[in-house]
């Protein structure tokens, strides 16, 4: 153990922030895909074969469940969460889907497991795409990500780590996901620093439109160390988990992002410019 070093371990990204509020960190590692390391698909929620309740919360006591939502849920909300959140770039796709989960549901009543949806689901999708995911994975991760409200909480945690850092430290966080790595791109081009080249070509309005940065009092600022890290093609790479044997995925990613020093961050800045 190194008392230098601190580990935080949550289903909620946002607990993490909390935990670590008031500290000041020399570096700091989000690692959003330590559930795959470890073979912990229900620690997800997309465990498709099995026959457990259809929940989907990574915290029971808060919110509705899967099963709840899907009772009152209007076939184009569904439709949108299974294609916004589901990764499935066909929206023709996600509409079927959907139209087949609500379909059964009108049938044979409310589900009430997770083998129940994934009948539904393979009713219009091939047993597997051309990843070789089972055709309801992506639907669950849909789900559960608009429940826990995912996107939210990863947002939430990168506001919440990057003050704590010390001027030039770095936080490197590993996606999992598109959506997670957009979130991550999104952040750092909204916390991005003008470039003084660009100053004398624009104007105001168009410079704070182009660095959203310049609109805040925030006394940093934020950018891409390097370019994202993706897996080795060669070799498992499955983590310290025990199961070494496990190969991840290509969709993982390790962004770096580093604190920089804001040089000009107080309300005047809007009318200054400062870099």
């Amino acid at each position: 153990q190194d008392a230098r070093v601190a580990a935080v371990i949550s289903a909620y990204p946002g607990v993490a922030a909390a935990a670590l509020a008031g500290q000041q960190l020399a570096g700091a590692v989000l690692d959003l895909g330590a559930a795959f390391q470890y073979g912990d698909d229900s620690f997800r929620g997309v465990s498709p074969v099995e026959d457990v309740p259809l929940d989907l919360r990574a915290d029971p006591s808060q919110g509705i469940s899967a099963a709840e939502w899907l009772r009152n849920v209007a076939l184009e909300e569904l439709a949108w969460v299974l294609h916004a959140y589901g990764e499935d770039d066909d929206p023709l796709v996600a509409l079927r889907v959907a139209e087949a989960v609500l379909l059964r549901q009108r049938q044979q009543g409310p589900y009430k497991t997770v083998y129940q949806l994934s009948e539904a689901v393979r009713k219009v999708k091939s047993i597997s795409d051309e990843r070789g995911l089972h055709p309801t994975r992506l639907v669950l991760q849909a789900m559960r990500i608009f429940l826990n409200g995912d996107l939210e909480q990863l947002e939430d945690v990168l506001d919440g780590v990057m003050p704590l850092l010390t001027p030039g430290a770095r936080l490197a966080v590993v996606t999992t996901r598109r959506w997670e790595s957009s979130i991550v791109k999104t952040f750092i081009r909204s916390h991005e620093a003008k470039h003084s080249m660009f100053t004398a070509a624009f104007g105001t309005s168009r410079l704070l439109e182009l660095y959203p940065l310049l609109a805040t009092s925030k006394p940093f600022a934020v950018q891409q160390a390097c370019e994202p890290l993706w897996p080795s093609t060669e070799g498992g790479g499955g983590g310290g988990g025990g199961g070494g044997s496990r190969r991840v995925p290509r969709s993982f990613a390790t962004h770096v992002l580093q604190r920089m020093v804001r040089h000009c961050a107080d309300s005047h800045e809007r009318e200054g410019l400062c870099p």
